[in-house]
């Protein structure tokens, strides 16, 4: 039992750090125009903060947003959910090292077990928003795929990267 709160702390933090990576790639929504051959012409990636165009030729152009109102409104919600997910982990952390048995900044056991806890609670909600955020921008793309007045053309894909692995042990 006592590696348990280094274990926690260490699954804590892969979710935190694949938090960030979600964030940064352009590849929330993968849009793949198919001709009538199944030959793929053009990938657009859509992602948090740019969007991407990759060409049959492997060449490949990203654009950042010009405005917050170029995203999708379900986009838009990953973006601000994904962004408090990231400070609530860091936040966590930042508490669990008041409490952490390595550290001496509290000195009594009950307060540095609370404080722990409290730190698990907040990862509990960093992965809550990031699972949230994830689940959201599924729900909207599988939405699309199945509405009728999407092009048939268009083909929607998604990365959704598990970082629900921010479940705290301690």
């Amino acid at each position: 039992m006592g590696g348990l709160q280094e274990l926690g702390i260490s699954v804590s933090m892969a979710g935190v750090a694949g938090t960030i990576l979600i964030c940064a790639l352009p590849m929330w929504k993968v849009t793949a125009f198919i001709g009538t051959h199944l030959v793929v012409m053009q990938v657009f990636w859509e992602g948090l903060w740019m969007t991407c165009v990759s060409e049959y030729t492997g060449q490949m152009q990203c654009k950042l947003y010009d405005a917050i109102l170029d995203l999708s409104p379900d986009l838009q919600a990953a973006r601000g959910l994904i962004c408090i997910s990231i400070f609530l982990g860091c936040l966590g952390f930042l508490i669990f090292l008041l409490g952490a048995r390595c550290t001496n900044c509290l000195s009594h056991p009950r307060a540095k077990q609370r404080v722990v806890m409290s730190s698990g609670l907040i990862f509990c909600l960093s992965s809550l928003t990031t699972i949230v955020a994830v689940a959201w921008t599924a729900n909207s793309i599988i939405h699309d795929f199945y509405n009728p007045r999407v092009p048939e053309g268009d083909f929607y894909y998604a990365l959704l990267v598990p970082s629900e692995g921010q479940v705290p042990l301690n």
